[in-house]
């Protein structure tokens, strides 16, 4: 793409113009564009593992927990002692707060 460069007298030389590249940028937005496409697809086939949560829209870490919590009450009722411990750790520089 070119571009004119802004206060030259004279735009019928080459050096009155920047010419910049846009394939990176294009290349980027087909990528992602690609990306979602696929992603959207396996979501609607159920093509993905169940207990896969990273990567995935509308699943977080909070969800995967709450799903490891729910599998360790369901064994327990089952007659299987089974021990869940749940660990919040303190951001860098937030001593001061309680976790």
């Amino acid at each position: 793409m070119v571009i004119p460069k802004p206060g030259k007298v004279d735009y019928s030389k080459a050096r009155a113009y920047r010419v910049i590249s846009l394939l990176d940028t294009l290349g980027e937005l087909v990528e992602r564009t690609a990306a979602h496409l696929i992603a959207e697809q396996l979501e609607l086939k159920r093509r993905l593992y169940d207990g896969q949560y990273g990567s995935r829209a509308r699943r977080s870490s909070v969800d995967a927990v709450d799903m490891g919590q729910e599998r360790g009450r369901r064994r327990t009722d089952d007659g299987h002692q089974v021990g869940i411990q749940q660990c919040v750790t303190k951001p860098p520089g937030r001593e001061d707060d309680e976790a």
